[in-house]
């Protein structure tokens, strides 16, 4: 979600945006991302409501992103020079030697607008090799924390304190994201340049009168170099003895190692505000010039074009329109100046900014050959040179934006977008999956709660091919997910265990190479049952056998003598049988002595009793008889049938 902020001097509105940086920290990478500003993830805290006058620090908690100080070409820090707020840029070589011992402040310095880049982004950024002499400390980000980015390498002994953040080399296109800046400076310059004068410019050897025409939103002055005198002397500039005695105090109070104290800061903050003020109460008591403006509406863009190849810049105070001196660490015109104020150098080829005042405004010199020398009290806005840049003196460059001109103005922090990366690992002991198998899956990254994902979000990949960058349009600071779709099986008789996915979530950070690891292991299908399933009990059919029953065979049919054979008790006994006829002897006497019945309640004898419960065996019954007992009975059957037959015959006839 877009969240501007605005940006006000006298009606004029700047658009400002921000992009949230990122933390964790990784693996470092050789390569560096392509930097862009999104309005869709802009947030509130970037550029203040109005641009103050110098004052020393803290950081006032507003912040500016873009560039304030760029050289196409290398720089160098020499001489006494103190520091350059803002994120400064060399697509060159960089080199910090100070004629004496002390600290070169970078992002944020002592005295300035103390509208800093935002803490832990880039502050120092170097496209070649960085050094730094001896005696020389390199401070980036005070209080706040500053990356530093070397596409080369960093010279042994070179003291850079970064205060917490990272100092990265050997980072290809370390200067990729300014490259478009770049080489838009002679366009830009041109622009200018083209630009039809709306005032006049009187060029005297103690003033630089800008006179405008008083109703134009964009004043235009145009003069020639060689108006301005010849290149002045290395020193011209005369500091006050106060000046230097205040100034060697400093020095002495960032020694020791090249860091601040908390009482030697607080001294260098004081030191440069007394500095900065001391001389520009005493620029009109020196042989100097002054630079005033009038005819000049409040608010409005002033462009000065200053056309030649040699141009020297001299300004020793600043007037207002009416002739009094603006103090620029109380006046609050100065900051208004400093915003809206252009110098314009299209065709020098040597500049050498000089004087005892702070100069007001943006200076921009497009030619690539060019080599800008800034030895005066300290800049005030944009610093954009083509060629090599040289900050020398006692001064610092200050950073304040151009207004005009939507590049040059107040910006967000810049979204680094960088690469994701995936593996994928297959553990496959019996060598079963084919191995131009291609693995495949999605993701996703959000950021600040805007989807950022890019539109084709797939991934395709064999595995144990290593690492691979699936993405490099992922903006620093993203959170990314990923998942995998596997529709078949690894192989017959296989299957796929748990797909592993490490980290769970990983967040994308700026020149580092983060990504996951998708594993994927094969696992053999569970052995088949070796009987067929049985049902439960509350399942079975109550009609129909199980598998595992055995089903018995039909009970043999019953024999004739169950039904059919008379027993001696149910025979009919005959009534007119004489009392007193003798038994006959010559029959046989021995009878059983109990003649058993195959009724339902008589036991067979030595018959397997019928089980009490469950399917009846291949060779039992529930019947009286049994096969078994059937060998028994017999017998007993037939003599029992017989010993009746004989009884019947030899029964006396009646007598009639």
């Amino acid at each position: 979600m877009a969240t501007p902020c605005r940006h006000t001097f006298s009606g004029a509105a700047v658009a400002c945006l921000l992009a949230a940086s990122a933390w964790l920290g990784g693996v470092p990478a050789a390569n560096a991302g392509s930097v862009a500003t999104s309005a869709a993830l802009a947030a509130p805290d970037a550029c203040p409501p109005s641009w103050p006058a110098l004052h020393a620090g803290p950081p006032s908690g507003s912040f500016d992103g873009n560039v304030s100080v760029l050289a196409g070409g290398s720089l160098l820090v020499s001489g006494g020079a103190a520091g350059a707020e803002g994120t400064v840029v060399a697509l060159g070589d960089a080199t910090f030697a100070r004629d004496e011992p002390g600290s070169y402040e970078v992002g944020a310095t002592a005295l300035g607008s103390q509208v800093t880049p935002y803490a832990d982004s880039d502050m120092l950024v170097v496209g070649g090799n960085l050094t730094g002499a001896a005696g020389t400390h390199v401070d980036v980000g005070q209080s706040l924390g500053g990356d530093v980015v070397v596409g080369g390498s960093v010279a042994p002994g070179t003291d850079i304190d970064p205060h917490g953040g990272r100092v990265d080399t050997g980072v290809a296109g370390a200067t990729t994201p300014y490259l478009d800046l770049a080489g838009q400076l002679a366009g830009k310059s041109s622009t200018y340049a083209a630009m039809a004068p709306t005032g006049q410019v009187e060029v005297k050897d103690d003033q630089l009168l800008l006179t405008g025409d008083g109703v134009s939103t964009t004043q235009v002055f145009t003069l020639d170099a060689s108006a301005l005198g010849g290149t002045p002397e290395a020193g011209r500039v005369d500091l006050p003895s106060t000046t230097g005695q205040v100034d060697s105090q400093w020095q002495g109070n960032t020694t020791g190692g090249g860091r601040h104290g908390s009482r030697g800061h607080q001294a260098n903050h004081a030191s440069h505000a007394d500095h900065a003020s001391q001389a520009n109460k005493d620029g009109e008591e020196q042989a100097g010039r002054s630079l005033q403006l009038v005819g000049v509406p409040d608010g409005a863009t002033v462009i000065v074009n200053i056309t030649g190849s040699d141009v020297a810049l001299d300004i020793d105070s600043l007037l207002a329109a009416d002739g009094s001196t603006i103090d620029p660490l109380n006046d609050p015109a100065f900051g208004g100046l400093a915003t809206h104020m252009l110098w314009n150098l299209p065709a020098a080829n040597t500049v050498n900014v000089t004087g005892a005042a702070q100069l007001p405004g943006s200076l921009l010199v497009p030619t690539a050959s060019s080599t800008t020398t800034i030895s005066n009290q300290g800049t005030n806005g944009r610093v954009l040179v083509g060629g090599s840049l040289v900050h020398t003196g006692a001064g610092e460059m200050h950073a304040y934006p151009f207004l005009a001109d939507d590049q040059l103005t107040c910006a967000g922090d810049p979204v680094h977008v960088t690469s994701l990366t995936l593996d994928v690992e297959l553990v496959d002991p019996d060598h079963v999956v084919d191995p131009d198998r291609v693995f495949e899956g999605l993701y996703d990254c959000t950021l600040l709660g805007v989807n950022v994902t890019p539109a084709d979000n797939t991934w395709r990949m064999r595995a144990g091919s290593g690492p691979k960058t699936i993405s490099d349009q992922i903006p620093s600071g993203a959170t990314c997910t990923v998942s995998e779709r596997l529709d078949r099986a690894p192989a017959p008789f296989r299957s796929w265990a748990d797909t592993s996915i490490a980290p769970d979530v990983v967040v994308v950070a700026k020149r580092e190479l983060r990504g996951f690891v998708v594993t994927n292991k094969v696992k053999a299908l569970p052995p088949a049952p070796t009987g067929s399933p049985t049902l439960q009990p509350a399942q079975q059919p109550s009609s129909s056998p199980t598998e595992t029953e055995t089903v018995p065979p039909p009970p043999p049919p019953p024999t004739a003598t169950e039904s059919s054979s008379p027993t001696p008790a149910s025979l009919p006994e005959p009534t007119n049988r004489p009392t007193d006829a003798p038994s006959p002897t010559t029959l046989p006497t021995q009878t059983p002595a109990a003649t058993p019945t195959a009724t339902a309640g008589t036991e067979a004898p030595h018959a397997d009793a019928p089980k009490p419960s469950g399917p009846a065996g291949p060779l039992t019954t529930t019947a009286p008889f049994t096969l078994r007992g059937a060998f028994v009975w017999g017998p007993l059957l037939m003599l029992s049938l017989l010993t009746l037959v004989l009884r019947i015959r030899r029964r006396p006839t009646r007598m009639h």
